[in-house]
């Protein structure tokens, strides 16, 4: 599968070099309050399966293994992750972080190394249940985790609607949401979304939050993440190549 979010990382994260001694760094640093794309990015510094240059065979697999552990114990331990964000929008250091993981969960499952025994309908299965907690548990859309989520649901979603584990209706609800942030993205103005959508509430409507806090090459980078997923879907599924193109070349 396509690898192009990580390009997008790899600009974004604090210049950390993964140690090669030991596999890579660990999850095991307590992150400090960052923004909601800060945040993302420390975190991906710091897993072994994205940030390390493999040395030796069968390296890949033992890196996903480490990283899906280290990861996933950031879910299931003990948590003391309440400490407030500094940033313009009321946001819960816990909400930010989880949505941070799970995006990061579903990276690397993305990134599974093909070997015998890889079963790649379990994997996208998986992929594709992180991705969606990613989308939803965060309160602002338009972030690293959350855009990182969406385009991976529209990445895998063709597949598992062929392999009858997903329907066309989830299918259109994230291209929906997908749109919204896109149009989020292009107005200094906060976006809503139909009230059916996994997204934070405010009131009785759902808000994408406006792009006051991103940088100009954000803006871009996750519109650039968000048009290249929607068209991959209609090539994957309707194999529409006039609205796939479309989407592509924008």
């Amino acid at each position: 599968m396509s690898t192009k979010p990580l390009s997008l990382a790899q600009t974004e994260q604090n210049k950390q070099e993964a140690s090669s001694g030991n596999g890579g760094a660990t999850l095991d640093q307590k992150p400090l309050a960052f923004s909601h794309s800060e945040l993302f990015f420390e975190l991906y510094s710091q897993v072994p399966a994205l940030v390390t240059t493999l040395k030796r065979a069968n390296q890949a697999i033992q890196l996903f293994e480490v990283s899906e552990r280290q990861l996933l114990e950031k879910l299931i331990g003990p948590s003391d992750k309440t400490i407030p964000i500094v940033s313009d929008v009321e946001d819960s250091y816990s909400e930010n972080y989880l949505s941070a993981v799970h995006s990061l969960l579903a990276l690397i499952y993305w990134l599974y190394p093909n070997h015998p025994g890889y079963e790649r309908l379990k994997n996208a299965r998986t992929m594709f249940r992180h991705a969606t907690e990613a989308v939803s548990v965060s309160r602002s859309k338009i972030s690293a985790s959350s855009v990182a989520g969406l385009l991976i649901q529209l990445r895998v979603l063709p597949f598992l609607i062929r392999s009858k584990k997903a329907t066309v209706e989830q299918l259109v609800k994230t291209r929906q949401l997908a749109e919204v942030v896109i149009g989020g993205l292009s107005s200094s103005k906060p976006s809503y979304v139909p009230s059916d959508q996994p997204s934070g509430e405010i009131g009785n409507r759902r808000t994408i939050d406006s792009k006051s806090n991103l940088e100009p090459y954000q803006v871009e980078a996750f519109q650039g993440l968000l048009t290249d997923g929607l068209g991959f879907s209609y090539w994957q599924l309707e194999r529409d190549n006039r609205v796939a193109l479309d989407y592509l070349t924008k």
